[in-house]
């Protein structure tokens, strides 16, 4: 996947008509990757999922690892979810909704990487 350039993160955007806010009211100036991470700033993750989409979003998350096992005799463990257009018209009979995936760019959505029953 090729690195996200880097780009001023103003204190929002807007997608689809609705603006989404960051956490941090003011911003956090230029952004790249490495400071979206550390500095948790909203609106790279914002547009880096625009940028995007659900389905390449969760071929490389699954190609990770996310969702799947981790191959670690763990006991309990069992397989994640990683939401997909398919995924959501397979589970709950509706297309994915293009802002779902700023919930889900923020780990606020159906996904969980794995889980123990």
């Amino acid at each position: 996947m090729p690195r996200p350039s880097t780009y001023i993160a103003t204190a929002g955007a807007t997608f689809y008509g609705r603006h989404f806010g960051c956490w941090l009211k003011g911003g956090h100036g230029a952004v790249d990757l490495d400071k979206g991470i550390y500095q948790s700033c909203d609106v790279f993750f914002y547009t880096l999922a625009e940028k995007l989409g659900i389905d390449r979003i969760a071929k490389y998350a699954t190609m990770l690892g996310l969702g799947q096992k981790t191959g670690i005799d763990l006991p309990n463990e069992v397989s994640g979810v990683m939401p997909s257009e398919e995924w959501k018209i397979r589970n709950f009979k509706q297309k994915w909704f293009a802002g779902r995936r700023f919930r889900w760019a923020l780990g606020r959505a159906r996904w969980q990487s794995r889980r123990y029953s």
